[in-house]
């Protein structure tokens, strides 16, 4: 199983970023009424904060809704900090919809 995951029964999330973990983030709750798989890549600093997000191709989804709400849980991670001083990786929401 992957150590990476963490879950509820709203949604799923699973990040990449190599030799990190994410210390903080925020419950993926929404008001989106569609599911989809959203990949954003992220930069990560050395303290862990995220400077910049964006959608990923391989997402399965173009719903505005869950692509802002991606966005946002995104750009609100923490992980741990590191001697890189930038690096990039990928946090892959699944969102849990009515349809």
């Amino acid at each position: 199983k992957d150590d990476n995951k963490k879950s509820n029964t709203i949604s799923t999330l699973t990040y990449s970023l190599k030799g990190r973990t994410l210390l903080d983030y925020d419950t993926p709750r929404y008001l989106c009424e569609y599911s989809g798989k959203i990949v954003v890549n992220i930069t990560v600093d050395g303290d862990g904060r995220v400077l910049d997000t964006y959608i990923n191709s391989s997402s399965t989804s173009n719903n505005e809704c869950l692509i802002d709400a991606a966005l946002d849980y995104a750009k609100n991670a923490h992980f741990d900090s590191s001697t890189t001083p930038s690096q990039l990786g990928s946090i892959t929401f699944h969102f849990k919809g009515k349809y």
